[in-house]
């Protein structure tokens, strides 16, 4: 950190942006009003909620035994890393927090503070970096890098969810950061380093298995650092790269045996039995890992995946990226950035740049070339990100003949427009909130409400009233298509007062693939224009991200229904209550 008498406007500019990233990442962490409305971390926060703490060390890491395996307290199919949970779940217990509704929030705001943790530890990353880069050692990137990254909208939204991947994208970020030496220390093998990343790496993998994606970027960082060390001593050719063979090999040991060592002690429920000395992995975990891409098969009409029937590999995730995870103006910057560094990589001959931008495109390429390519797949890839922005800042800032301090204030309000739009919609009430209350309110006691399956049914329960007034059934809209599904439904709709969706998950899948669900399809529209007998749009709620300008009474709106559904449907679904007016 500068002192004092150095900070200038850079500086304040960067800390302001940090000091705003860490608020939006902790303001309206219960965006739900404790209705649970995220269904994984639903899921995970019944799993914590069911644990109980083994009785011994020797029950813990027995995995027949131990209460904190999930496969044990009743939820067999079990794909995420087990650390997360076990770790809320034990500070629950400590601050007497261990219920239903606590979890939830304890735990989204563990995810809140790892996140903000990812800021600082980009900015020491960077720094870093520039100490073994030529072409990141610029004035001002690390600053530039965190201040971005405050900004970026994705890892705002998933700090305010309880799930697994916050916890490991700060530990992939803090595997690589110890995994980089500083500059003075490459006359040796860096033993401590190696230590400590495969460490974390563990404590990563014991989060989510697909911190592995990671591993090849580590071990680039840990790869160069040997080759630079043993290039700069004079010795001959064959001598360096024996040296280089033998401190690879001696460095993946040290890696691996301490990540093992690590998982085994975080997350001893990826193995299939208690002996340390016999890796076999859990054959549970397999099946569940085979059956969780059984989902994801393109031939599958599993509910959760129609979505990706009608979407196209790469051009939709870069889409969701260019748009929304970071917004347009700071995408912009990301790609010219990307472009310039990638140039200066290759000319500079920058090793560490160089692997970065090929681990960066490779997992782009693979994650968005998959059936499933959901937004938050590409989560560790942020980081890097707002690296390649920061780069494109620094260019525009000292290579422009525009006076600094205005491109500085320019630059700074064009990163927070699309956050400060984005957490708007936790800044009010959650638009199944807003519905619940106004069907309580509007809807006489024992009607008939038809609601879609592998949704959230509304009103919701709790404070706002009792949903066993109504008569609640629901439509089975993600069943194949057939005559005898689609007289079902009409029949159920001729006999029921109202129809509400809590959100675009089954319409927004169905009309978009129409030659899987012609008739479903053909369903939507006519409803949706009006068009199918008896039944009128009567309700709609809403919650985009929205700007106002209270000076002139004006408020920005932009509708982002098009955007993957993982990104619109927990936090700001679309409500639409429909009513049969026979």
């Amino acid at each position: 950190m500068p002192r004092l008498s150095k900070i200038n406007l850079t500086h304040i500019v960067t800390i302001f942006l940090v000091v705003l990233g860490i608020f939006f990442r902790f303001d309206g962490l219960n965006w739900d009003e404790n209705q649970h409305l995220h269904p994984d971390e639903r899921f995970l926060t019944m799993v914590a909620n069911d644990m109980t703490l083994p009785n011994s060390w020797g029950e813990y890491f027995d995995q027949s035994k131990s209460s904190f395996n999930p496969a044990n307290i009743n939820y067999k199919f079990y794909v995420y890393g087990v650390l997360p949970v076990t770790l809320t779940k034990i500070t629950a217990m400590k601050f007497g927090l261990d219920n239903y509704t606590d979890i939830t929030q304890l735990g989204r705001f563990i995810s809140a503070f790892l996140d903000s943790a990812n800021i600082i530890i980009i900015f020491v990353l960077v720094r870093k970096l520039k100490n073994r880069s030529i072409v990141l050692n610029k004035k001002y990137i690390e600053w530039w890098s965190a201040g971005v990254y405050a900004m970026l909208v994705l890892p705002i939204q998933q700090s305010h969810f309880f799930t697994t991947d916050t916890f490991a994208n700060t530990l992939i970020l803090l595997s690589l950061f110890m995994a980089l030496p500083k500059k003075e220390n490459r006359s040796q093998l860096p033993i401590t380093n190696i230590l400590f990343s495969g460490l974390v790496f563990g404590l990563a993998l014991a989060c989510k298995i697909n911190s592995l994606y990671s591993l090849p970027l580590i071990f680039s960082f840990l790869g160069w650092h040997i080759v630079l060390t043993v290039i700069n001593k004079k010795k001959s050719v064959w001598t360096r790269i024996g040296r280089i063979l033998g401190y690879g090999i001696i460095s993946a040991i040290i890696f691996f045996l301490c990540s093992y060592i690590t998982v085994r002690f975080t997350n001893p429920y990826y193995f299939q039995n208690p002996s340390w000395l016999n890796p076999e992995i859990s054959q549970l975990f397999i099946t569940n890992i085979n059956q969780l891409k059984g989902f994801s098969d393109p031939k599958s009409l599993f509910p959760p995946g129609i979505q990706w029937h009608s979407k196209t590999p790469i051009i939709f995730p870069f889409q969701n990226i260019f748009f929304f995870g970071l917004g347009m103006p700071i995408a912009i910057l990301m790609l010219t950035g990307l472009f310039k560094i990638s140039k200066m990589g290759i000319l500079k001959r920058d090793l560490f740049v160089i692997s970065i931008i090929l681990w960066s495109v490779g997992l782009f390429t693979y994650q968005g070339a998959q059936f499933v390519h959901s937004i938050r797949y590409f989560f560790p890839l942020y980081p890097f990100m707002a690296v390649f922005s920061a780069y494109a800042i620094h260019h525009i800032t000292f290579k422009r003949k525009t006076p600094k301090k205005f491109m500085l204030l320019v630059v700074a309000g064009i990163l927070v427009v699309w956050p400060l739009m984005f957490t708007h919609i936790y800044r009010q009430p959650h638009s199944r909130v807003e519905a619940s209350r106004w069907i309580y309110k509007n809807i006489p006691a024992g009607s008939k409400i038809l609601t879609e399956h592998w949704d959230d049914g509304l009103p919701l329960g709790g404070t706002y009233g009792t949903s066993n007034i109504y008569h609640l059934t629901q439509l089975e809209v993600f069943a194949p298509d057939s005559i005898g599904k689609i007289n079902k439904l009409d029949s159920q709709l001729q006999s029921a007062d109202y129809y509400i969706m809590s959100s675009n998950r089954a319409w927004g899948s169905m009309m978009a693939d129409y030659q899987d669900f012609p008739m479903t399809s053909q369903f939507y529209k006519e409803l949706f224009s009006n068009q199918y007998p008896n039944y009128e749009l009567v309700k709609e709620f809403t919650s985009y991200p929205q700007l106002c300008l209270p000076i002139i009474d004006y408020c920005i709106e932009f509708e982002d229904q098009w955007a993957d559904e993982a990104f619109t449907v927990y936090d700001h679904p679309k409500v639409s209550i429909f009513k049969n007016i026979k």
